[in-house]
């Protein structure tokens, strides 16, 4: 399962954001998520899930918009 994979990437560069910008908690992540990325939405969702516990995106909600091509980026996020 890729998607885990792909979670803990998100997951890295949102820590990296948390200590650039200076904020402590994501709230709210938004992805474009092109269909040749070949990506099963279900299963990103648990990962984004799974992966995030105890850290800064514990409980964040994940919102995903289509894409184009194999495309996959953040789009923005909310954070406190």
């Amino acid at each position: 399962m890729h998607e885990l994979s792909l979670c803990r990437g998100i997951l890295r560069t949102l820590e990296r954001s948390a200590v650039d910008e200076g904020f402590e908690r994501v709230l709210r992540v938004r992805l474009r998520i092109g269909p040749m990325a070949a990506v099963d939405e279900r299963a990103l969702r648990f990962s984004f899930e799974v992966a995030g516990r105890g850290g800064l995106a514990e409980g964040a909600s994940l919102a995903i918009e289509p894409g184009e091509g194999n495309e996959m980026r953040i789009i923005d996020l909310e954070v406190s």
